[in-house]
């Protein structure tokens, strides 16, 4: 039996629904027939870095409740998972056949400079498209920044990308239920305490 196809918006540091570059166009890629995963990971490396604290990760949980709230009023949810990244693209694509993944350029540490290397060779290697947006005038690996500076006016000057939520055909009916056996899926009934 052939894998649904479909696509993934991978929801980051950029935990809005407004003003967000892939989740635009991720709805272009679609054209209206592609399925579509809103997906958060609470990376266990990520939320025990040196840099992480819990007042953080109470922060991204209750941005993260709000944002699912605004997408019930056109019957979207998140997936919200706990595992490493590299776990849960690895199990999503033994279910499905993921096309594309669309994210903002992760500025962060080396931990998350490292991750995206290996999720961009995983990717690379299953044929997925994955569309990073810039998120900020800081441009991760230049060798040098003898373009940085029209490259930074060029990002400034690009307009809202406010997208259609309503236009969203959700991919959760497709792959939630076997996603669940085999990835901790996180929902207001079992958050961590520490959460809240």
């Amino acid at each position: 039996m052939p894998k649904t196809p479909f696509q993934i918006v991978w929801f980051k540091r950029d935990l809005r629904l407004h003003d967000h570059e892939p989740l635009c166009k991720a709805l272009e890629n679609a054209e209206g027939k592609l399925p579509t995963l809103l997906l958060y990971i609470f990376e266990p490396s990520v939320m025990t870095h040196y840099d992480a604290d819990i007042r953080h990760w109470r922060f991204v949980w209750e941005s993260l409740c709000d944002m699912d709230n605004q997408l019930k009023t056109n019957n979207l949810s998140l997936f919200i998972c706990h595992a490493e990244a590299d776990t849960v693209f690895e199990k999503i694509q033994e279910i499905c056949d993921i096309k594309a993944v669309f994210s903002h350029q992760e500025i962060g540490t080396n931990l998350t400079f490292d991750r995206d290397k290996r999720l961009k060779r995983f990717f690379k290697k299953n044929n997925i498209v994955w569309a990073e947006s810039q998120m900020s005038g800081i441009f991760r690996g230049l060798e040098d920044r003898k373009t940085w500076k029209s490259d930074w006016y060029a990002q400034a000057e690009n307009t809202l990308q406010n997208p259609k939520l309503e236009k969203i055909i959700s991919a959760n009916e497709l792959i939630i239920k076997d996603l669940e056996d085999s990835i901790k899926k996180i929902t207001s009934k079992n958050a961590p305490d520490v959460f809240r």
